[in-house]
């Protein structure tokens, strides 16, 4: 017996339900998650519930529910975006094209292992869908009315009403009272249809039906009464309907639908339709990471395929999701389409069914099981599931399912057990094999809609929009020009800049699409050679520091293209930029100089980045700090800020300290931090530390854009530098990986230094103070040393490279004061250093 309709408030409640986890770890299908998400917005609610509401009450009338579509296939315009960071996750064309046919395959039943569907989910001649074409009953007795039969081998037959002696006849309407005669279409299945409408008849309460086969095989109906203008003759046929299409058998379904690989793109430009696109947003991706505005095609005109090295939706059981869809009627355009992991693409047997399954979703069908414990999938010829199924292929030895599998755990009468070969379940793709037709009236109203609701994605099919996309008939591909895309050989981190040390090398890749390249022409800023014609350069020396561009045209006898990516290439002199036997400390006092020394890495291009930032108390000593400001940054952004190199061959065990303030939007912060180094220009980098979630929000909640305060809370932390304490030139690098839910970032105090304590607990143990400061000569510094001790002083610009020695010698406890005379110094900001031993601290002082 098949499931009937749930109510749709129970319906849509069902996306919320529980989830099994694969046996190999994986999860499958992150549709419902992203779901739940989008129905958080109420406006989204309200567009899924009304698209919900129509699908059903579609789905749920008789008289179009099994129609089979009179259009031929529906052709659906597709795009391909491969989003990669130069791995196997940069699929070729073959493997989409192998993609494509699964999918044309798998929706047009076409499928070589159709075989595999199991005996009982084919239904035979018993179950025959009826479909009438009239809401009154009188209209059958005209030439114009019948009732509209197919078979399961989709041919059509007209049962014609007849009086017995002259069909269509308006004498017909005098005998309703006592019979009426059905009379049949000659065909090979005749006999078992008539029989079949016979015992349909006569199922109905107030009916009774007799097969009379006299050549001309007719159905005689005793209508006890009731009355040719009685609604209670057209309920009957209606029941007749209800009664074999909706709980008749299982009925495979060519759903009538073609893919084809779009020939034009947006602006009518030819394309082999795939774009591809070097990005690390081609990880952990969701929607919430904005993966998809890298790429992008109108979803009105387009079914967008994005291909990813993993999907980073959170699972409530766990395991690894390959693929999710938006469904019809949920979330913007911009977001429409499914995404699919990049090693899913490929044939039926090896992850191609991901695509078939996601697509499904994105044409309205929902999990077998209907996302919850003996759920509904609001599909009439489909079983009711209790879970997903995993890997159900075999049973008691043999190859695929003899016996039914889980028959009556959900419904009592289902003796057939569950479909677990459908691809709406999350069998392993050897086990599926099937659509119903069921499933295809859903599709179907989804492209159609109905009188009072439109098709979602009609416009997608149109003539129109298959002109446009250039996959209408007569389809054919052609030759287009290429479209450049490279990138230098990765290293452990995503990166689109190339930090390296004067005399050494890089190698870069082509990743260009669109069309076979017939030639290459680089071109390396800066670089010996300072061009190439290979696809993939090797060893590219550059031996004079500087930021160089690199550029790649790409040519075949269509047409070229060029692309030019400014200061590339990154190469630092062997020497480090400063030298010190006291250490180094930065506490960002000059914007100049920060813009001079620092190097930001803004990975996705937008303004939300690392930058110098002043502002009333902004700081941990001042109004000056370093900014990430993340407060609209998308989730998964990488940003990073590397530091000037330094030279710490003359410091003994020394310590990387810096102070941090930051806040979260909400109470699940998911930032991360990570300081890392390098002692090779950049070339490579080892990560000493990592600060997550809840470390990174000190500063609390903070609703808005989060600014730091008086009463804001710094944080000292303390790096060891393990093997780069000796090093002559080092870099730091702090790399911030945004998760989407937490606010601005701030950092100030920068130091490398021997010094076992931090700055601040270092002045307070000295009550240290200078005064007056600002100064226009002599200013005084006071400090208190509870023991004797080695002191070092002096002064330096904000640059750090003009330093003047003002003390060095051992000093006793107590309190000591020393006038520092800046009268000879020009105005500006300078630094005070001071070193206790092994503790530094450092002051401003500013000259007016």
């Amino acid at each position: 017996m098949m499931k009937k309709y749930l109510l749709t408030s129970i319906a849509l409640l069902s996306v919320f339900g529980l989830f099994a986890q694969n046996h190999d770890g994986h999860e499958k299908c992150g549709a419902n998650i992203e779901l739940e998400r989008q129905l958080l917005d109420p406006e989204n609610r309200a567009s899924y519930d009304a698209f919900q509401e129509a699908v059903q009450r579609y789905t749920s009338n008789p008289n179009v529910a099994v129609e089979r579509a009179a259009n031929g296939k529906r052709i659906i315009p597709v795009v391909f975006h491969v989003l990669h960071e130069g791995g196997n996750e940069n699929i070729g064309l073959n493997k989409i094209q192998q993609q494509m046919d699964v999918l044309n395959e798998d929706y047009s039943r076409l499928n070589p292992d159709t075989v595999n569907t199991p005996e009982r989910f084919y239904g035979d001649t018993e179950y025959t869908h009826f479909v009438f074409n009239s809401d009154s009953i009188a209209t059958f007795i005209d030439d114009s009315a019948y009732i509209l039969l197919h078979n399961l081998s989709g041919e059509s037959f007209a049962f014609h009403f007849s009086n017995g002696t002259t069909t269509f006849s308006d004498s017909l309407a005098g005998d309703f009272d006592n019979v009426v005669e059905v009379t049949f279409t000659i065909s090979a299945d005749t006999a078992a249809i008539a029989t079949a409408f016979t015992n349909a008849v006569n199922a109905q309460s107030g009916l009774s039906a007799t097969y009379v086969n006299d050549g001309e095989h007719r159905v005689e109906v005793m209508t006890a009464g009731l009355g040719y203008v009685d609604d209670g003759f057209l309920a009957r046929l209606w029941n007749i309907t209800s009664n074999i299409a909706q709980q008749g058998s299982y009925i495979p379904a060519d759903s009538e639908v073609e893919f084809r690989l779009a020939t034009k793109d947006p602006m009518g430009n030819c394309t082999d339709g795939v774009v591809r696109v070097f990005t690390s947003k081609t990880r952990s991706a969701n929607d919430r990471t904005g993966f998809k505005a890298v790429s992008y095609w109108n979803a009105y005109s387009y079914l967008n395929v994005w291909t990813v090295a993993n999907i980073g939706l959170e699972s409530n059981a766990g395991g690894t999701i390959l693929g999710y869809a938006q469904f019809p009627a949920t979330g913007p355009l911009s977001t429409d389409g499914i995404t699919v992991l990049a090693s899913n693409i490929n044939t039926r047997t090896n992850g191609g069914r991901t695509a078939t399954h996601e697509v499904g979703h994105w044409l309205s069908l929902i999990h077998m099981w209907g996302d919850a414990e003996c759920g509904s999938d609001n599909v009439f010829d489909t079983p009711t599931a209790q879970n997903p199924n995993f890997g159900i292929c075999g049973n008691v030895g043999s190859p695929l399912h003899t016996q039914p599998y889980n028959a009556g755990v959900c419904d009592p009468d289902n003796a057939d057990g569950e479909m677990f070969n459908n691809y709406m379940d999350y069998s392993t793709d050897f086990c599926m094999n099937m659509f119903t037709l069921g499933q295809k009236a859903r599709m179907d109203f989804t492209f159609y809609g109905d009188e009072t609701d439109p098709g979602y994605r009609a416009y997608l099919i149109s003539q129109e929009n298959l002109e446009l996309t250039g996959t209408a008939d007569p389809y054919t591909t052609s030759d287009c020009a290429p479209i450049t895309g490279f990138h230098f050989d990765q290293g452990s981190d995503y990166a689109t800049q190339k930090m390296i040390c004067v005399g050494e090398n890089v190698d870069f890749e082509e990743d260009s699409y669109n069309g076979d390249v017939d030639s290459y022409a680089w071109t390396f800023e800066g670089g010996n050679p300072s061009t190439d014609d290979s696809a993939n350069p090797n060893n590219i020396e550059y031996n004079t520091p500087g930021r160089y561009d690199v550029s790649l045209e790409v040519s075949n006898a269509i047409g070229s293209s060029a692309e030019t990516a400014n200061d590339m290439i990154i190469v630092s002199p062997t020497s480090a930029q400063f030298q010190s036997s006291w250490g180094y400390v930065d506490s960002f006092w000059d914007e100049q100089a920060f813009l001079d020394d620092y190097i930001i890495f803004n990975q996705d291009d937008t303004e939300y980045k690392w930058e110098f930032f002043k502002g009333e108390n902004g700081g941990a000593t001042g109004w000056e700090s370093v900014r990430m400001f993340n407060y609209y940054n998308g989730a998964s952004e990488i940003d990073e800020l590397v530091s000037p190199s330094y030279d710490l061959s003359g410091l003994d065990n020394p310590t990387l300290k810096f102070r941090y303030s930051g806040a979260s939007v909400n109470n699940e912060p998911d930032d991360e931090l990570r300081i890392m180094l390098s002692d090779d220009c950049g070339e490579s980098w080892q990560t000493r530390e990592t600060l997550t979630g809840f470390e990174l929000a000190n500063a609390g909640l903070v609703t808005d854009s989060y600014r730091p305060n008086l009463n804001s809370t710094w944080t000292d932390i303390s790096v060891g530098l393990g093997s780069f304490d000796d090093e002559p030139n080092v870099r730091v690098k702090f790399r911030w990986v945004s998760g989407g839910r937490s606010n601005n970032f701030y950092i100030d105090d920068v130091t490398l230094a021997a010094s076992p304590l931090g700055m601040e607990d270092l002045e307070r143990q000295l009550d240290l103070s200078i005064a007056p400061n600002p100064t226009t000569d002599l200013t005084t510094l006071t400090m208190n040393l509870q023991d004797a001790a080695n002191i070092q002083m002096e002064v330096v610009d904000v640059l750090g490279r003009d330093a003047r020695v003002i003390l060095s010698r051992e000093m006793s406890n107590g309190t000591h004061k020393l006038d520092i005379d800046m009268s000879s110094y020009a105005d500006g900001v300078y630094y005070l250093r001071i070193l206790v031993d092994s503790d530094l601290v450092v002051k401003k002082i500013v000259k007016n």
